[in-house]
């Protein structure tokens, strides 16, 4: 008789799709879980997407990525709310990000990423960021 016991993992799907992301897109840097606190209209914020990421894209242009995977069903009032604070941190905060010390060359602007959601989800809204849109897709291979 064997006495053992097997250690939990949580969201174990989640995070290899995760990983399916690093595997397909092969990055040259990359946050997971990424968590950053920052203050915003009076109120303590944390920004903490799935994963942000730099990669070269196959035409050989370096790209910065910021990604959701959500395949658990979200409420319109769930994705505004997630993206309440997206909105808020790309405001100001996420120009001391870590992320910012992967910019190239001697420019001084900061950098800004381009938005995925993984999801099977048709409901998505809520990301208002100047200049940026955010793209769903099904899957990593989508990401370009």
């Amino acid at each position: 008789m064997m006495n053992g016991s097997r250690q939990t993992c949580e969201h174990v799907e989640h995070a290899l799709e995760v990983g399916e992301i690093y595997f397909t897109l092969q990055p040259f840097q990359w946050l997971y879980e990424y968590k950053q606190e920052f203050n915003f209209a009076g109120r303590s914020l944390v920004w903490n997407p799935d994963v942000v990421f730099a990669f070269v894209t196959p035409e050989g242009k370096k790209k910065l990525a910021c990604v959701e995977v959500q395949r658990t069903p979200l409420s319109v009032k769930q994705w505004q709310s997630k993206f309440s604070i997206y909105n808020s941190f790309f405001e100001e905060a996420y120009r001391s990000a870590e992320f910012q010390s992967w910019r190239s060359g001697v420019s001084s602007s900061a950098i800004m990423p381009h938005f995925y959601v993984i999801s099977n989800q048709k409901n998505i809204e809520g990301l208002s960021i100047p200049n940026r849109e955010l793209k769903v897709i099904s899957c990593a291979s989508e990401i370009n």
